[in-house]
Formats: C-alpha cells, structure tokens, sequence
C-alpha cells in the first residue's frame, strides 16, 4: 500500500467525523510521563498487542461519546454516536516496531510509519489534507494526527513490566460539544 493509501487510511480512523478544534480539554492535555505511571529502564513499546476491553472501559468511552455528542440535532446525534463508537473501538490488533528514530504502528486495517522527532510531517489526500507527528518522553509515545476535520491524539504507555499497553486518546471537533477522551488497554501477545 503506497504512503498516500495509508495515511488516508489513518487519517479516516482518526478523525472519522470531525473538525479541527482549538478549545482546551475540561480533562487537561494528553498524560504525559511525568503524570503516568513511571515506565521501567528497557520497557518497550514493540510487540504485537490483543485488546483487553472490559465492560468499564466501553461504558466509559461511550459516556465520553454521548456528552460529546449531546448538543448536536437529535437526528443527526444517533448516528453521529454510532459512528464514534465504530471509530474508537479497539482494533482487533496492534503491531508496534519501534527503530529509535522512527516507529510504525500497524493495525489490520492500517499502517503507518512516522518520525518521532515531533516534527510534523503534511499529508495531502484526495479526501483531506493534514498533519501527523509523533514524540517520545520518558517510554512513552504520543502521535497526533491532525486534519480539516478534527484532531486524534494517542498516548501509548506501556506498563511497568512491558505485558500492559494503554492507549490514552483525545478526539476533538469544532462539531462536538467537547472532546472525547478514553483509554483502551491492550496485552502483550
């Protein structure tokens, strides 16, 4: 699949049916190290992960979609929230080849290979035009896709002793009365 392909790809999950929001978050930024747990020497991000969504998760990341979801026209609110909870399910997988200088991450429905050096790199499709940028600090990873139609930050953590990943993601859009955020949490396979 050439690049374009992919990261359109990323881009569609990522922002499935947003717009780029500037307003600050009631939850604070994106955790970073320093607010996580601490991620012990050697953790690594590398692997092969399986969803371990339990029924506190979903009911959490749902909430999350309805409050968001909640002043939009109620015709447009079903399936607007059927569509983000489409959006935000935990893919099946997750593949993770951190190369220092760069990571992929890989999905079964996409992949993608991005710098981590927190410059953005500009994406141009026939579908939207945007940004993707990822950053380390301190074991931790966070990308940010940024489009016409929103925004998708994921922090991934792993956890101490390298079998847990969480994923701590922020969605916003000028559509939506806030952002979305939740956590999905994923076992090493």
């Amino acid at each position: 699949m050439d690049a374009s392909k992919t990261l359109a790809l990323a881009f569609s999950l990522a922002i499935a049916t947003t717009a780029v929001a500037q307003q600050p978050s009631p939850y604070g930024s994106a955790p970073t190290a320093a607010a996580s747990p601490a991620v012990a020497a050697g953790a690594s991000l590398t692997g092969t992960w399986q969803p371990r969504e339990d029924a506190k998760q979903r009911a959490s990341r749902h909430q999350a979609i309805d409050q968001a979801t909640e002043s939009l026209n109620w015709m447009m609110r079903g399936k607007a929230r059927e569509k983000l909870r489409s959006a935000t399910a935990s893919s099946d997988e997750v593949s993770i080849a951190d190369a220092g200088q760069q990571v992929t991450l890989e999905t079964p429905e996409q992949r993608m290979t991005v710098a981590t050096d927190g410059r953005p790199t500009k994406v141009s499709t026939p579908e939207m035009t945007g940004t993707v940028r990822a950053i380390r600090s301190k074991g931790n990873l966070t990308v940010e896709v940024a489009g016409e139609r929103g925004t998708r930050t994921t922090t991934y953590i792993p956890s101490r002793d390298g079998r847990t990943l969480t994923l701590d993601v922020q969605m916003s859009s000028a559509r939506l009365a806030k952002p979305i955020r939740y956590q999905a949490t994923y076992l090493r396979k």
